[in-house]
């Protein structure tokens, strides 16, 4: 009885330490298994840091392909240098579309219209180049500043045409939005805030007009 007694306690302790093994063992893969997940989770999270740092330095890039483009177009025409405005022109709204193509971060939107479009200006594209925009308060009035070099290089008849190419969808959306007293008066570049004595064309409703500071380059 006794040494039955003595074999039997043998065993249960025998299967006590298999059971103990048995849960150090899945503890242990358990951790090993968690450490493998951080590990991947590490690594994934420095893949899109780096995909980040890519997309943003090639982002940075193609900003400073606009400017070059944007400041060559100023200075040719500055010069009047009706060719290498063109190839400028045309060198400009190639670096402007490939930077809006790459640029793939989510838009937050003002609920205002106005605001919206003002955000989404087009500035140093094609056909206005627009190098500035000035709003005020308590109005839908929008100063546009552009080169006056620039927009005089264009025939009388093709400075118009630029600007309804560029005034014309904006005041579609906003009359579309119930905003219908919209203006868009274009002025040159200067380092003063612009105002309607600067103007050199002024849109509004569905008439384009040159001023006489428009009509005299």
């Amino acid at each position: 009885m006794g040494l039955g007694l003595w074999v039997g306690v043998q065993i249960a302790h025998d299967r006590h330490d298999d059971r103990n093994r048995a849960v150090a063992e899945r503890v242990r893969e358990r951790g090993q298994a968690d450490a493998r997940r951080e590990r991947a989770a590490d690594a994934a999270e420095a893949r899109k840091e780096r995909r980040q740092k890519l997309a943003e330095s090639r982002l940075d890039a193609m900003d400073d392909a606009i400017e070059r483009a944007n400041r060559d177009l100023l200075q040719a025409a500055k010069a009047g240098r009706r060719r290498d405005v063109a190839r400028a022109e045309a060198a400009l709204a190639q670096a402007t579309r490939r930077r809006d193509a790459a640029d793939k971060s989510p838009a937050h939107l003002p609920r205002d219209p106005f605001e919206r479009e003002l955000d989404g200006f087009p500035i140093k594209e094609s056909p206005l180049f627009v190098q500035q925009v000035t709003s005020s308060d308590g109005d839908h009035k929008l100063f546009v500043s552009v080169s006056r070099p620039l927009l005089c290089l264009q025939s009388p008849a093709d400075r118009p045409r630029r600007v309804h190419e560029t005034y014309d969808p904006v005041e579609r959306r906003l009359r579309g939005a119930g905003i219908e007293d919209f203006e868009m008066i274009v002025t040159p570049l200067t380092l003063q805030a612009p105002t309607l004595s600067d103007a050199l064309v002024v849109a509004s409703g569905d008439t384009v007009v040159l001023t006489s500071r428009g009509r005299a380059c």
